[in-house]
């Protein structure tokens, strides 16, 4: 059996930022070093790649790497 926790940010139970937290799942948000962001971006620019691909193979949410990519 699967245990949560039910997690409150900004002090109101019922309000803007609830979620559950699953044990061994962190809260905070990664960071990224430069050069890591710049080599995953040149992985998505080459031909036949995408970056949902890219985005499996190094462990990362797709929409974070788009974020990165210059418009």
């Amino acid at each position: 059996m699967l245990e949560c926790q039910v997690v409150f940010r900004h002090g109101t139970p019922s309000g803007w930022g609830s979620g559950v937290q699953l044990p061994g799942v962190s809260s905070q948000r990664s960071s990224y070093p430069k050069p890591f962001k710049a080599q995953v971006v040149q992985e998505c620019l080459q031909p036949g790649a995408t970056v949902s691909s890219v985005a499996i193979n190094h462990a990362i949410n797709a929409n974070v790497i788009r974020k990165w990519m210059p418009l």
